[in-house]
């Protein structure tokens, strides 16, 4: 039976991001770090839970750890919720809600998050006794090392949004970016384009194979750019990161919030820049009511995009080449996948 410390976090991104921070600290004790996350063999994650170590859990493996016969909610010394909003938001299990609500009064529980919301007090008000709330900057949420500024897309031809981000990571923003798309398509077609453009970019969507995953975490602090959706972004830490660019206003102010705190820690400047078009007044209103007359508007040259424009459209038959090429290997993949199932089939 676990008598230790389950960590519940959003991704199996911010799992490993955990893990390798707690590894760290804890290399020269004796206290021991599993990460449960699906991606292993039932008996080889099984194996690991025996040695009762402190298991990181993400999201979308939360139904299956509370039915093992090595671990019991009951027994948890401690269990802390890590992102806890964004637990929330991705979907959090009822049947780890209700284990987080029905668990021992002795064990001690952390709910750790970015932003406060309804459904989060709900939570906290569930499943603490007594709770203490600590800030890590109660005086001011907003960094005075944080500069704040919008970029008004008139035009909503999609050239004309890529060549303002070129523009921008050409000349003003060119190392040390995240770089924030709504959509996973747009995300793997800014990463050909800063490819075709000599830009040193790395990408991270659902679309990236787990091999693939692993490999950009790793990369993405050798790289200027890193070009993601905001789920998969949640898990990746790029502490030097200088600036952030919501190529696409997010939809809410608590997942703006989310992304401009990537910036402007520990006293150092930063940089956010947000990408705004007439559907997205309601959040540039929020966005300017937590700014205030600090949200600064930026105008980018219409010389440079024009340039960009042409460079772009320049680019199309290669990057439809490439998409083409990446669709192809795809399905080739896929065939493989299929001949050895029915290979496997046969055999057994």
């Amino acid at each position: 039976m676990l008598e230790g410390v389950l960590v519940l976090t959003p991704t199996r991104e911010r799992g490993l991001q955990v893990l390798s921070l707690i590894q760290e600290l804890a290399q020269f004790t004796d206290i021991s770090c599993c990460q449960a996350d699906g991606e292993l063999s039932s008996k080889v994650q099984e194996a690991a839970l025996r040695s009762k170590p402190i298991i990181l859990l993400q999201k979308a493996f939360n139904d299956q750890l509370p039915n093992s016969m090595f671990v019991d909610f009951k027994d948890l010394d401690v269990l802390i919720l890590d992102e806890a909003d964004r637990l929330l938001e991705v979907g959090f299990s009822p049947k780890i809600r209700k284990q987080v609500c029905l668990g021992p009064k002795r064990r001690q529980t952390m709910v750790f998050s970015a932003t406060m919301t309804t459904k989060l007090d709900e939570l906290v008000e569930m499943s603490l006794t007594n709770p203490v709330r600590l800030s890590a900057n109660p005086s001011a949420i907003r960094p005075a090392t944080l500069t704040e500024e919008v970029v008004r897309i008139h035009q909503m031809h999609e050239v004309n949004r890529e060549a303002v981000l070129l523009a921008l990571c050409s000349k003003s923003f060119t190392s040390k970016v995240i770089i924030f798309s709504g959509t996973k398509v747009a995300a793997h077609r800014l990463y050909i384009i800063f490819g075709l453009v000599g830009l040193k970019a790395a990408e991270l969507h659902a679309n990236i194979l787990q091999g693939e995953l692993d490999e950009h975490f790793a990369l993405e602090r050798k790289v200027d750019f890193l070009i993601a959706t905001e789920l998969l972004v949640c898990g990746i830490d790029m502490p030097v990161a200088k600036a952030v660019i919501n190529y696409d206003c997010p939809s809410q102010l608590t997942s703006y919030v989310h992304r401009v705190s990537r910036i402007a820690r520990a006293g150092r400047e930063g940089h956010a820049v947000t990408f705004v078009t007439d559907n997205d007044r309601s959040c540039l209103k929020a966005i300017a009511k937590r700014v205030g007359s600090k949200l600064k508007s930026r105008t980018v040259a219409q010389k440079s995009i024009s340039n960009w424009s042409q460079i772009i459209e320049q680019m199309e038959d290669k990057v439809s080449i490439i998409l083409q090429e990446e669709r192809e290997e795809q399905a080739l993949r896929k065939a493989r996948m299929e001949a050895t199932m029915v290979f496997i089939t046969a055999i057994f």
